[in-house]
């Protein structure tokens, strides 16, 4: 039997980085060239669309701009005038400045809730219904709903006047204005 012998004979470069450069060609061009040099290639292809996308583009700007700041108060507006309008139908009145619901995290925020009867005007500057439906109650009874109203005013309008002024001031009362 004969043994057959292979020898493989490899050639290591005394430095390593000269030989890494000198494979590379000094004309490829870098990652950062190739992709500048495709959307330069796409422009000049779609020169005609270049308006559209910049109008896609400020709309998607000014929409986003919109659900951020202005969205909560065009929602208690509508809700203000629905309510008005469906709802309250004699002397009750009732104002949101601004309302915002969030589903995920199960709260209804509102700003400036006026409401106001015949007798009686409710003022709340900031308020919050939290409602903790993701919450199992395993061992002690748990809270549901959480109320919390900030800067809370009433304000109770008091009918009854009093039977011992003058004829003068019933004739200004019975007028509207009381001077002095």
């Amino acid at each position: 039997m004969e043994t057959m012998s292979q020898t493989i004979t490899t050639t290591i470069p005394v430095n390593f980085n000269e030989s890494f450069n000198s494979t590379l060609n000094p004309t490829t061009p870098s990652t950062l060239e190739v992709i500048s040099n495709e959307i330069i290639d796409y422009f000049e292809t779609h020169r005609e669309q270049i308006p559209l996308l910049v109008i896609v583009y400020l709309l998607t700007i000014v929409w986003i701009l919109y659900l951020i700041l202005y969205h909560s108060r065009i929602q208690g507006i509508i809700l203000s005038y629905i309510l008005r309008r469906f709802y309250f139908k004699d002397a009750t009145q009732i104002k949101f400045d601004s309302l915002s619901i969030s589903f995920i995290s199960g709260s209804i925020m509102f700003r400036n809730l006026h409401y106001t009867t015949g007798s009686y005007f409710v003022f709340i500057k900031d308020g919050c219904l939290v409602f903790r439906y993701w919450s199992k109650t395993k061992t002690k009874p748990l809270i549901r709903l959480k109320i919390k109203l900030y800067h809370i005013d009433i304000q109770f309008f008091s009918p009854i006047r009093s039977n011992t002024s003058t004829d003068n001031q019933t004739e200004d009362l019975q007028r509207g204005s009381i001077n002095g």
